[in-house]
């Protein structure tokens, strides 16, 4: 018999994490490597970690859900949302006044079928994601540790534009704070560090590009 697992999440924290899309490997870009094109979903102890990344950005969104089913203490429950799932997500999940709480969305999760299934409203998606492992985005993220000296980096406008998707609330993000991080000591040490920008519940590092005054663009 398989067993499911239901998470419960807050409806703008699930459109929130379906913006990690924008994050996320375009059709294309993950044909060579198909798991960087999913959202992945972490619950552990009620703290939930959704993470996306196209190998030039990472991004993590934190919140806390609910869970239901054959659970074990300090188990981690892990799922993905594929490109479909977060246009589901995005599509159907709507706050409709400031009034009126928006009623949480259920997720259904399948692990040995590698199968989630969403319901909110009435309507319902199922989905598979693929088995093939996802980066430790988390990990990097984590990790990551501030410069120590100020230095000008290039930045692609494609990134910003990206950061820009992100929706916290059911509301794009205005501001992020942005800051440099410290470079590798033996990997290409001439290379900037990548930067970190945050935002509510966001966490996102960008790859940035050395400066050069001479260059033009």
């Amino acid at each position: 018999m398989t067993m499911t697992k239901t998470i419960m999440i807050e409806a703008a924290d699930a459109v929130s994490i379906a913006s990690l899309a924008t994050v996320a490997a375009s059709k294309t870009a993950a044909e060579i490597n198909p798991a960087l094109g999913e959202i992945e979903v972490s619950l552990e102890n009620g703290n939930l970690f959704a993470t996306a990344t196209d190998r030039f950005m990472a991004a993590t969104y934190t919140t806390a859900a609910s869970s239901s089913g054959p659970w074990s203490a300090g188990e981690v429950t892990t799922f993905r949302l594929t490109a479909a799932a977060a246009k589901f997500l995005a599509a159907n999940v709507k706050r409709v006044n400031k009034h009126y709480q928006t009623p949480a969305v259920e997720f259904v999760i399948d692990q040995e079928q590698h199968q989630v299934t969403i319901s909110h409203g009435g309507a319902t998606f199922t989905d598979n994601w693929i088995s093939a492992k996802f980066p430790a985005v988390l990990g990097l993220i984590d990790g990551w540790q501030p410069a120590t000296e100020a230095q000008p980096v290039k930045l692609r406008g494609e990134f910003l534009a990206r950061l820009y998707k992100l929706t916290d609330s059911f509301i794009r993000v205005d501001y992020w704070v942005v800051e440099l991080g410290a470079n590798s000591s033996t990997y290409k040490p001439e290379r900037p560090g990548p930067l970190m920008a945050t935002a509510g519940k966001f966490r996102v590092l960008i790859q940035p590009n050395n400066y050069n005054p001479a260059d033009t663009m």
